[in-house]
Parts: C-alpha cells; structure tokens; sequence
C-alpha cells in the first residue's frame, strides 16, 4: 500500500512540476516577429512549387505592397511578385532577404527602400547606414545571380505620422549616393524622382493624396518607367 501511494504520489509531483512550467512559459512574453517573416510565409511556400522562369520581385516596403492593389496591370503579370510590407525599414528588408527574395529565385529584384528609415519607425535611421543595407542586398542579389535594379526614393516634404522630419533634403542625398552605388557595381538606377517631385521637392499632388504613398496615376507612370528596364534585363 505504501508503495502505491508512494507511485502515485510520484505522479501527481510530475503533473504539478508540469504545470507549473507551463505557466511559467505561458507567462513569459512571446518575441516578435520583428522583420515579419511570417507576412508571405504561406504564399512563398505555393511560389516555391510553381516554375520561377522570368520571375521579377519588387521588393521594398508599403510603397510596393500596395502596387499591386491599385495597378491592375501589375496584377495580370504573372511574373511580377510583390514583396513589401508596409513601414518597414532597410534593415527589416535585409533581414527577410532569403525568405522573399532568394527563396523564389526570381531573375530580377527591383527594390525601392528607405523612407521609413528617414521617418524613424525603428528609431533614427542614417542615409549612410539606408545606403549600406540597400548595398548588401545588391551584394547577395549578385552573389546569387540575381539581377539588381534599384530604384530612386519617392520624393516627400513631410510625413503624415511623424511630422517634422524634413526628409525632403536627405532624400535627394540618399538618391545621388544610389546612383553612385549603381554607377560603381553596374546596376540599372531608374529615377522617379526627378519627374514625380514638385518644387519643395515633395510628391507632386497628383501623385499622392497624402504626399507619400502612391496612387494608381502614381503607379502607372511608374510601371512605364520600371517596366522597359526590366525587359532589358531578361532579353
């Protein structure tokens, strides 16, 4: 009898120790999906199953998440494929490179990166470390035999959630210091800002409704701008 109340009371001391330890994981907090790995987990996984030949990634943050929703002709393109998430920084971008990049072997990344860098969304964000990120993605691109085009910050005056900034300055920076890199390492830089700023150098008001975030006009002359870079590219 002894022994059996012994075993028993074995097993009720391992389900309390179980217990106990699972609230304790239960309490602690869960980490973040900092870079959003998860964001195109699910449509990564069906594209790795389909044939990549031609595949074209735009890859940057909302500025190319929402091309796709307001530019039909995006859409009926079957090797274009959508890579941005909206606020994110160069050094988010980075860090899913593998993940939506790499992973879907495309034959070209286009990539357009900065802005919230200059708007701060992950603190102060320096054009010299904007320039560095975006340079190491051209790096791996080439490594991989992917082939690069950067594309010029859209120019902005101001932005609606974190006013005062004044990037409008360290925008154009940034795109003479992308040229030179392009120049230096012979990737195609396409320039959309020269022809979509105004006279503060912000986003001209038929661009955009809040003076940084596209519109379908907005993208139209994009993807004609965009467009004839890329076929060159894939002849």
């Amino acid at each position: 009898m002894q022994a059996i109340f012994h075993r028993k009371w074995i097993l009720v001391s391992a389900l309390i120790t179980s217990f106990t330890a699972q609230a304790a994981l239960d309490e602690q907090p869960k980490l973040p999906d900092w870079a959003q790995l998860h964001f195109y987990a699910a449509d990564n996984a069906k594209l790795k199953k389909v044939p990549s030949t031609g595949r074209v990634v735009f890859y940057g943050d909302s500025l190319f998440n929402a091309w796709p929703k307001l530019d039909a002709e995006f859409r009926a393109n079957p090797h274009f494929i959508g890579r941005g998430i909206d606020g994110q920084t160069t050094a988010h971008m980075l860090t899913r490179w593998r993940s939506d990049v790499l992973a879907l072997k495309p034959d070209v990344m286009v990539l357009l990166a900065g802005t919230n860098d200059l708007a701060q969304n992950e603190g102060a964000g320096s054009p010299e470390q904007i320039l560095a990120n975006i340079s190491s993605m051209v790096e791996l691109a080439k490594v991989h035999g992917i082939k690069p085009i950067i594309v010029s910050l859209l120019p902005a005056f101001d932005y609606p959630w974190r006013k005062g900034l004044q990037p409008a300055a360290k925008i154009v920076a940034i795109n003479q210091g992308l040229r030179q890199l392009c120049k230096e390492t012979a990737v195609p830089y396409v320039d959309l800002h020269t022809s979509m700023r105004d006279a503060r150098n912000g986003m001209q008001a038929q661009y955009s409704s809040d003076g940084v975030h596209p519109n379908a006009l907005a993208y139209q002359f994009m993807r004609e701008k965009i467009n004839p870079v890329i076929a060159k590219l894939t002849r």
